[in-house]
């Protein structure tokens, strides 16, 4: 996660859960999908954000010891204050792309985080040192596909602007996690789809939460004029009785060591 990134989720950190709905709902998910062992002792929870899933693994029987990173000193502090973890929950501010806690952990799991990591198999390389032998990884990210009809208004409305993010594919993980030894053991990808009044509210959602704005100080972001002419754009192309839809594709990996 870039400085940037980092400095707009941490300006975010208060109001994050109250536009994060797909973000709860991956969570849950993930954490019915991942079976658990019980022997799963020591899980470390990479880019844990204000808790969503933190809290979920927590309300586990019999409890795991958590240890929950971010990148985001804010985030970390609302994830401590909504999390009743007790003894078994420890938190600490680290930018996973520069370092990892020291293990040996039982388990890494992410929800919604590793996407704005651009070298996937650098991380996964440096997770694999810091898990025990037989540790699995489990995680649910956004995937290529993701507001892609936002992404469509874009580059119709700034033909010549670099678009903020490229997410990853579902095959661009696969690969990722071979180059650093591991083998995705079970896949699954879900679409999501979200309904907006108005473009603006979609807007207005996603800064609430630091999605938008580019990760790069040299990505320019759009003009009023283009920001205009993107919110018409979206309108005439997607407006339904439902309203304007916004299309979140996630991928669920639990993968293992090769």
């Amino acid at each position: 996660m870039s400085g940037n990134v980092s400095r707009r989720f941490s300006a975010a950190a208060a109001a994050y859960e109250s536009g994060a709905a797909v973000q709860a709902e991956v969570a849950r998910e993930l954490v019915r999908w991942m079976e658990l062992p019980e022997e799963a002792d020591r899980v470390l929870e990479l880019g844990c954000g204000t808790g969503l899933l933190t809290r979920q693994l927590c309300a586990l029987n019999p409890r795991p010891a958590v240890h929950a990173i971010d990148a985001s000193a804010a985030m970390i502090d609302v994830c401590r204050a909504k999390t009743a973890g007790g003894p078994k929950l420890t938190t600490e501010v680290r930018d996973m792309r520069v370092s990892l806690p020291e293990g040996p952990f039982s388990r890494a799991v992410s929800s919604s985080a590793l996407h704005w990591i651009p070298d996937l198999a650098a991380l996964f390389r440096a997770l694999a040192a810091c898990l025990e032998d037989g540790a699995r990884v489990t995680f649910a990210l956004m995937l290529e596909g993701t507001l892609e009809e936002l992404s469509a208004a874009r580059c119709a409305a700034a033909p010549g602007v670099e678009p903020p993010v490229s997410l990853p594919s579902e095959g661009g993980v696969g690969r990722a996690l071979a180059e650093a030894g591991m083998n995705a053991d079970r896949v699954k990808t879900e679409t999501r789809t979200v309904y907006y009044p108005c473009a603006e509210d979609l807007l207005r959602d996603l800064h609430e939460r630091g999605v938008t704005g580019s990760p790069s100080a040299r990505r320019r972001g759009l003009t009023r004029g283009e920001l205009r002419k993107l919110k018409e754009i979206y309108r005439h192309r997607h407006a339904g009785p439902a309203g304007l839809p916004a299309t979140y594709r996630v991928g669920f990996f639990d993968t293992g060591m090769v």
